[in-house]
């Protein structure tokens, strides 16, 4: 049997970014941990540029039987959830958060099995209908940051019987989540799966209608070695294996 593949959403630099080239030219790009953890875990990575095309979005979900929205330093604007833009909201790249939004929609309408990490859960959230806090500390006044992302910085709590919880195989978990924005209003049809043991933020979500669509807070590709990481990955590409290829109707 073939490898399955496993669509990993890139990052991008527009040029005015902490990344930028002194040229101040746009690319994009992919931490490499991704696709480490996806090779290990026995799938072929498959790089997603972000795309206005609506077709070339459909091309590339035709093209994987697994997604995954990664993290990025980005945020997600409020008008994408009906609220109005927080004056601390950081930089946003608007046509790159709707381009995960749409993959993850049309991921959904084929129970193609994703993993949303980070940034990619709170985009996760925002498809299903969900908000945001935009500002941890000025809306909630608590920090959910590290200096060091592969070290577990928190813990928390999983949701007993989520498929988290079952994957982790225990009651909590040390991670190593560093964000300022984080879901408020859970999507339509999405359960919390694990919450933040200081403060109550919610730190996993899950979609129980699908047969594999978690997002996590944290980044697990970071620390494969902790709270459950490479099991983490290693049931996506199950999942995705386990998959038919098929276009949506």
């Amino acid at each position: 049997m073939s490898k399955p593949r496993i669509g990993l959403a890139m990052d991008v630099e527009d040029g005015s970014g902490p990344r930028a080239t002194k040229e101040k030219s746009p690319f994009v790009f992919l931490k490499s941990a991704y696709v480490e953890r996806v090779i290990e875990a026995g799938g072929i990575p498959f790089l997603l540029p972000p795309t206005h095309d609506e077709s070339i979005v459909d091309a590339y979900l035709d093209s994987i039987d697994g997604l995954i929205v990664t993290g990025s330093g980005i945020d997600v604007p409020g008008e994408m959830y009906g609220h109005e833009r927080h004056p601390k909201t950081g930089r946003l790249l608007p046509a790159k958060s709707e381009f995960e939004v749409r993959l993850i929609q049309r991921a959904c309408s084929r129970t193609l099995p994703y993993l949303g990490i980070c940034n990619g859960m709170q985009v996760m959230n925002v498809a299903y209908g969900g908000t945001l806090y935009q500002d941890l500390p000025s809306e909630k006044g608590v920090k959910h940051e590290t200096d060091d992302a592969t070290q577990p910085c928190h813990g928390v709590t999983l949701e007993a019987g989520t498929k988290l919880h079952l994957l982790i195989g225990a009651k909590r978990a040390d991670v190593n989540s560093s964000h300022h924005q984080a879901v408020r209003d859970v999507g339509n049809g999405l359960v919390v799966a694990a919450i933040s043991e200081a403060d109550g933020i919610v730190e996993a979500i899950e979609d129980p209608s699908q047969p594999f669509a978690i997002g996590v807070q944290w980044h697990p590709e970071l620390i494969p070695t902790h709270a459950g990481s490479r099991t983490l990955f290693a049931e996506l590409v199950r999942a995705a294996a386990a998959k038919p290829r098929a276009k949506a109707m």
